[in-house]
């Protein structure tokens, strides 16, 4: 395995031939491949076996899929936080007691192996295929649902307040590298705050930050606007986009989108 297969992200699908593509729900948890019996994320040292002992199998296949934790009375950034959380305890004693607190799920949604034979070359939907025919030897891992109707999708994703879409040629073959065969689209929300101050970067840029403590990155020419606003009248108003906001309000990759200039109050 020399790396993942990773998403594009598009702002964008109408435009999209429907008859070409699947559909997912986008996961909000941490991508890993299982190899084998082994797990491993992203990066070279994210080696995850050992902290999940709920999810053993001795399944002779390579898995592409995403480490979830399933919690309806919890908010979706906090399921992920207790991801994050788990993959980062050290002890023992610490793993095999969250194991069963607050156990993880393997949701699965392609094969790049099974058996000795290489499947990354093959069309998605072949390999989709031998995923669904394949029987895993540890309830915890879920195989993820995909459909050809994307505004149906959409629709349920929203109702279900997934973090967004993944969009996937039914021809296209696994490469280990950054594809527009395979696309994220994200459920991005945009409102307007007040900054009231900054900080100078190293880059030129500034990073506004509102009365809440929202940290906004801007960049010339608006930073130079913004800062003389702040000056001015000590405030200035700004769009941003967010993915979703915390139990505590605080808000999740805020992008800044532009100068607001009629009357509205959001701090």
């Amino acid at each position: 395995m020399n790396g993942n297969m990773l998403c594009e992200t598009t702002k964008d699908i109408t435009k999209l031939e429907e008859d070409k593509f699947i559909c997912e729900f986008k996961e909000d948890g941490c991508r890993c491949v299982y190899n084998k019996g082994r797990f491993k994320g992203r990066s070279q040292n994210s080696q995850y076996t050992k902290k999940i002992p709920e999810l053993e199998s001795h399944l002779p296949a390579i898995l592409d899929g995403e480490l979830v934790y399933e919690n309806d009375k919890l908010e979706r950034y906090n399921r992920y936080l207790v991801v994050m959380s788990r993959l980062r305890v050290v002890s023992e004693f610490d793993i095999k007691i969250q194991s069963k607190i607050s156990p993880l799920k393997f949701k699965v949604f392609d094969i790049l192996e099974l058996n000795g034979e290489d499947l990354r070359d093959k069309p998605l939907m072949e390999r989709k295929e031998i995923l669904n025919n394949l029987e895993f030897d540890n309830p915890n891992f879920e195989k993820v649902e995909y459909s050809t109707e994307i505004e149906n999708v959409l629709f349920t994703a929203k109702e279900r307040k997934y973090e967004g879409i993944i969009l996937k040629k039914m021809d296209s073959t696994y490469q280990p590298r950054r594809s527009q065969d395979w696309l994220k689209f994200k459920f991005n929300i945009q409102k307007v705050i007040e900054v009231v101050e900054w900080e100078d970067n190293s880059d030129e840029s500034i990073t506004a930050i509102s009365k809440k403590g929202i940290r906004t990155k801007i960049n010339k020419p608006d930073c130079d606007n913004i800062k003389k606003q702040i000056e001015d009248k000590g405030k200035a108003k700004i769009t941003i986009e967010f993915l979703d906001t915390t139990d505590s309000g605080k808000v999740r990759f805020p992008i800044y989108k532009g100068v607001v200039i009629w009357e509205i109050i959001e701090h």
